[in-house]
């Protein structure tokens, strides 16, 4: 390991985090700020790294506290902490004296992942770790899901579901309503179906609006949202339902269980996936 500024501890880990923000203000002008956004500054600068040819050997100490930084993003935004390897851990499976632990049983290695992205370049993109190990958006993590598929599917779900719980809450139902990513990846806005359709005519209208802009090879990914149900053991249950679709992936649909309380607050259960003929996407 190469000289270090801090010992190497789970207390000293946020000082690395610190230094890395400190260097990438003065050197690339940017203000990180701990938020799963900051991740792609991070990725840019090892991508940059791993184009010109650098070598781990020659950025040791950086790799370490850029995991760091890594690592304090899952720390402030998805609960988890800092602790020491083991040293058979460090040896034979991490190959890093720090980790992350989330829940009783995940354990999360940022400091590996950041030099895997300055030796293997874009195939592992920080930001998809974050969100992979996260999973922010609650989504049953699919196997057979393409890696950008799974990516769009998430940012999609994290856009819309805290929209539509919104809205559920404020007025027991909300009328079906979509988003889709553009082939540059940017989320277009709400497009909110019509008030006095049925669910089914509003569904059809947000399908109609998403082919179109399909077939003009404007968009690879999409989402429906909807208020209906999900059929448990012969008895239909309320749920949130989202299709997604992608031009890369196979069609997922989405049930989200809630419940309503007699004190007028929502539980939701964990989201169900499972496969559906695609609208926006045939053929895949």
């Amino acid at each position: 390991m190469a000289e270090l500024k801090h010992d190497i501890t789970p207390g000293n880990a946020p000082r690395f985090a610190a230094d890395v923000v400190a260097l990438v203000e003065e050197f690339e002008g940017v203000t990180l700020d701990y938020s799963v956004e900051s991740l792609e500054v991070i990725d840019r600068i090892l991508g940059r790294f791993h184009e010109e040819g650098v070598e781990f050997e020659e950025v040791e100490a950086t790799c370490f506290s850029f995991g760091c930084y890594v690592g304090e993003v899952f720390v402030r935004n998805a609960g988890a902490t800092w602790r020491m390897a083991g040293r058979q851990e460090e040896e034979e499976v991490f190959g890093a004296p720090l980790v992350l632990q989330m829940g009783p049983d995940r354990t999360v290695n940022p400091i590996g992942k950041v030099i895997k992205r300055l030796e293997s370049g874009e195939e592992d993109n920080l930001p998809y770790f974050y969100r992979k190990l996260a999973r922010r958006s609650g989504m049953p993590h699919d196997p057979e899901l393409p890696e950008e598929a799974e990516r769009d599917y998430d940012a999609l779900l994290e856009r819309m579901m805290p929209l539509v719980e919104k809205w559920l809450e404020q007025r027991d139902g909300f009328t079906p309503c979509g988003a889709s990513i553009t082939t540059d990846g940017e989320i277009v806005g709400q497009m909110v179906g019509a008030f006095d359709m049925t669910t089914e005519s509003a569904v059809r209208m947000l399908f109609t609006g998403l082919q179109t802009r399909a077939r003009a090879g404007e968009i690879r990914a999409t989402c429906v949202c909807f208020d209906g149900g999900l059929d448990e053991d012969g008895e239909v249950v309320p749920a949130i339902v989202v299709l997604l679709e992608h031009v890369r992936g196979p069609a997922t649909i989405i049930h989200r269980p809630y419940r309503k309380n007699p004190d007028g607050t929502y539980d939701y259960a964990r989201m169900e996936a499972q496969r559906f003929e695609p609208e926006v996407f045939p053929g895949l």
